[in-house]
């Protein structure tokens, strides 16, 4: 059987399933809806104090956070420096013993080089000395 006009149309009289229309209210409904919203701003101020409570340790918990992380900045860049000076320092040290060991060498092929003139030929005991001097401090056996 087809609606009746009014009933279930899309043009109805404003009663369908969302109730009545607000200004049907009685006032006892009115009294109701205001003191539910009343409990209701009680709530609100509640939560919203629980919320500011909470956004204040965030920004306690953020501001140890950047304290931390300066620690952290300032630690690492200490190590950094004693890094950077202590590989200068090897550095050196090794520029000198480099340049000590160079000049051992230039000495000795110096020599090595008169020997080999004086003597005309090539000296199998100058060739171990020469083994021996380039080769055996580094050698790790």
């Amino acid at each position: 059987m087809p609606p009746k006009s009014g009933q279930h149309g899309a043009h109805g009289a404003g009663h369908g399933a969302s109730g009545p229309h607000p200004k049907a209210m009685r006032k006892s409904g009115v009294v109701a809806l205001r003191a539910e919203q009343r409990q209701l701003a009680d709530l609100q101020d509640q939560k919203i104090d629980i919320l500011s409570h909470k956004v204040f340790q965030l920004g306690e918990g953020f501001q140890i956070a950047r304290k931390h992380r300066i620690e952290l900045m300032e630690l690492y860049e200490s190590r950094r420096k004693e890094v950077r000076e202590q590989i200068e320092s090897i550095r050196l040290e090794i520029k000198d013993i480099f340049a000590k060991k160079h000049k051992e060498v230039k000495n000795f092929a110096t020599e090595w080089m008169a020997t080999l003139h004086v003597s005309g030929k090539s000296d199998d005991n100058l060739c171990r000395q020469l083994d021996k001097t380039l080769i055996s401090p580094y050698c790790f056996t």
